[in-house]
């Protein structure tokens, strides 16, 4: 559990230097024009359970996403790690921990949508598996995004600790992974 604590501050400090680097670095890129969105009005969620070769889990995905198009309209991912404090022998969170998780869940997609117009994120879904509750969402404007996630998880409000990255992938390279697992295709 600790070995798992200390990767995920790692990966915390090596994307908080990347964003950096990158804000530092995009005045002097000019900004591209990302595709106009899509409205994914009547999301389906399905249920899977998954397995990571160690642990047993669930998910629960935003089947709606399959075959979403423009990709390019949402080229981030924004994955937040939220740890379960109390949990099974099988590292599931344990029937009392669910509020807390969910709270947390919901108030980091508020701050990831923010107030912008369209709608800056899309809610991918989130996994539970080997004490954490991973939670995706495909989003357009990371810096609004990182922003939002930086200053919540600063205040020290939230009721489960967290982390979270913040990721180039305009093919959804990385959340189709997810897709095929539970065998759905984006």
């Amino acid at each position: 559990h600790s070995m798992n604590m200390i990767f995920a501050i790692v990966i915390s400090i090596v994307t908080i230097l990347l964003l950096n680097y990158c804000s530092s670095r995009r005045k002097a890129v000019q900004k591209v024009q990302l595709p106009e969105p899509v409205a994914v009005t009547d999301s389906v969620f399905i249920g899977a359970e998954v397995n990571d070769g160690k642990h047993y889990g669930t998910a629960v995905i935003n089947s709606s996403l399959a075959g979403y198009e423009p990709k390019g309209a949402y080229p981030w991912e924004c994955s937040v790690c939220i740890y379960i404090e109390n949990m099974t022998d099988d590292r599931l969170p344990v029937e009392s921990e669910f509020e807390p998780l969910y709270k947390t869940e919901d108030k980091i997609d508020s701050l990831v949508n923010g107030d912008l117009k369209p709608v800056n994120a899309i809610y991918v879904g989130h996994t539970l598996i080997d004490g954490t509750m991973l939670c995706l969402w495909r989003v357009r404007d990371a810096e609004a995004a990182y922003k939002a996630i930086t200053e919540f998880s600063n205040s020290e409000k939230y009721l489960r600790p967290f982390s979270y990255v913040i990721e180039h992938d305009p093919q959804w390279e990385r959340t189709s992974v997810l897709y095929k697992g539970i065998g759905l295709e984006l």
